[in-house]
């Protein structure tokens, strides 16, 4: 914040509670795909994303495939952008997996300004990462909702430029200062 002070709530890993990274959305959709194979879940257009995505003929060769070790999950990434097309078509499994996803990030970002951002001072989330950058509004607009909720006057914008060019950016300076030019001259090379 202003005064220097910082607060930090996930970015661990799945181990330590947390959700809606890009791969635990990719495997909650793969998981969908197997609930409504076995009639848990009514069908979900998830499925013939995923099946087209494997290259088998129908979710019958995908599960056998995945159940003898002969597929593995990681042969199907993205899979993320898998629950994001189908949430697109409006698919009930995809889009309960980016809601829920959407008000976990959201009960983040409420958990850090109630640590930095008390009262009601407007604040900015910059929301970087490519769960946000999906083409389904539904993760986005759920996040929104349960920030906004507690936190009525909080800004959402994307960032100018991607994390990458952030690490590129420190790179630089540790051999010269950059001047104002020199992030023109990037933002119009971007």
């Amino acid at each position: 914040d202003e005064q220097g002070r910082e607060h930090r709530v996930g970015g661990f890993g799945l181990e330590f509670g947390d959700e809606c990274s890009g791969a635990d959305l990719g495997r909650e959709g793969l998981r969908r795909v197997f609930q409504a194979r076995d009639g848990i879940i009514p069908p979900t257009q998830l499925t013939g994303l995923f099946v087209e995505r494997s290259g088998c003929a129908d979710v019958e060769e995908l599960f056998l495939g995945m159940y003898r070790g002969e597929i593995e999950p990681r042969y199907l990434e993205p899979m993320a952008q898998l629950v994001s097309l189908a949430a697109c078509q409006g698919d009930p499994a995809a889009c309960e997996l980016l809601e829920h996803g959407g008000r976990y990030l959201g009960a983040m970002v409420n958990a850090v300004a109630r640590r930095l951002a008390p009262g009601d001072e407007p604040f900015d989330v910059v929301m970087a990462g490519t769960v946000l950058k999906t083409e389904s509004p539904v993760l986005r607009g759920a996040m929104k909702l349960t920030v906004h909720k507690e936190f009525p006057l909080a800004r959402f914008a994307f960032p100018e430029f991607e994390p990458v060019v952030g690490a590129f950016l420190f790179g630089v300076e540790l051999d010269a200062p950059l001047g104002p030019g020199f992030y023109e001259v990037l933002a119009n090379d971007l």
